[in-house]
């Protein structure tokens, strides 16, 4: 993963995050490390064929004291963790920690996905003990040959 700075003029440096392969956990402010609270444009590039999953939990959080702006460039797989069996709770893909996501954009580019966990199945039933009796007509033991009355 490679953080790329740029100075253009005398305003705050751009810095371009990029996830290049699978990763889980996904935290942006750990990614800027201390430019998150700063005025720096932030941009988050996941490549394509990458998937950012979870162990438990959200996969991909965006923290709360960031400053300047946040665009996240989607080609990859963003997928919430999976609850466990038997009504397990599944996990968010994306979590934004603000009061104020107007400076967010999360662009899902071509080929791109973002699921949620999906929670975990019920448990199966006991099976019955009986048997299957299949009965079809006419039965070699039904000596009529046809059920239709002779004057039809």
């Amino acid at each position: 993963m490679a953080i790329q700075q740029m100075l253009l003029g005398g305003g705050p440096k751009d810095i371009t995050y990029t996830v290049s392969s699978n990763t889980t956990n996904f935290s942006a402010s750990t990614a800027f490390g201390s430019d998150w609270t700063g005025p720096a444009k932030k941009t988050i590039v996941i490549n394509s064929g990458v998937i950012i999953g979870a162990t438990s939990g959200i996969a991909f959080l965006i923290e709360a004291s960031m400053g300047g702006s946040l665009i996240i460039n989607n080609s990859g797989s963003i997928q919430g963790f999976g609850g466990a069996a038997n009504g397990g709770v599944g996990g968010n893909a994306v979590k934004v920690l603000t009061d104020d996501s107007s400076n967010i954009t999360l662009n899902n580019l071509s080929g791109a996905t973002i699921y949620g966990g999906g929670g975990g199945g019920g448990q199966g039933g006991t099976g019955g003990a009986g048997g299957c009796l299949l009965y079809t007509s006419p039965s070699p033991r039904d000596r009529t040959r046809s059920r239709m009355p002779s004057s039809a």
